[in-house]
């Protein structure tokens, strides 16, 4: 495993932080951006230019990740030699989290090993790219890039992938609060 953290020329204790965890955890990298950014794109493109594992996820500041919340993905992804494994989330609203109401009719299902095309439903899903796993062979080779919008550019960049990726999986467990 290893853990790209990129940070974005951060005003906060985030970059303090950061650069305690890659300092204790040999397999945590720290990146720091000079000047910050205009979005998010450009920490996420520099993440995935520098990430070397078979799979990348992404987590962004706002965002908790479950416990068994790779692990999870990660297996289904390499039983079902999938792509990209989607999974649900809760929000969080800082004393409880939930399914939201649109996500309620995914429970108890899960899709193996299929395209887009040929299970359409998986649409009706948020498009982000924080509920995913994704097989960094795709990514790189597709050239699939998050473009460099203030909002939106996770719908694009989920999307892209998902229609340029051969074999889908989703698993109605949720690996990310946001």
């Amino acid at each position: 495993m290893e853990i790209v953290l990129v940070d974005d020329a951060s005003t906060d204790e985030s970059a303090g932080i950061a650069r305690d965890f890659a300092g204790r955890l040999p397999f945590v990298r720290l990146i720091c951006l000079e000047s910050p950014p205009t979005g998010p794109a450009r920490p996420r493109n520099v993440g995935i230019d520098a990430a070397r594992g078979e799979w990348i996820a992404f987590l962004d500041g706002d965002d908790t990740l479950f416990e068994t919340a790779i692990d999870s993905l990660y297996e289904r992804g390499m039983a079902d030699n999938a792509e990209i494994v989607s999974g649900l989330f809760h929000l969080y609203d800082g004393t409880r989290s939930w399914l939201p109401d649109s996500l309620h009719r995914f429970t108890g299902c899960e899709v193996r090993a299929t395209t887009i095309i040929g299970t359409p439903n998986l649409f009706l899903l948020p498009q982000v790219h924080w509920t995913k796993l994704y097989r960094r062979s795709l990514v790189v080779d597709s050239g699939i890039r998050f473009p460099d919008l203030i909002v939106g550019e996770d719908v694009l960049f989920a999307i892209t992938g998902q229609l340029g990726a051969t074999r889908l999986s989703f698993i109605d467990r949720p690996p990310v609060s946001g």
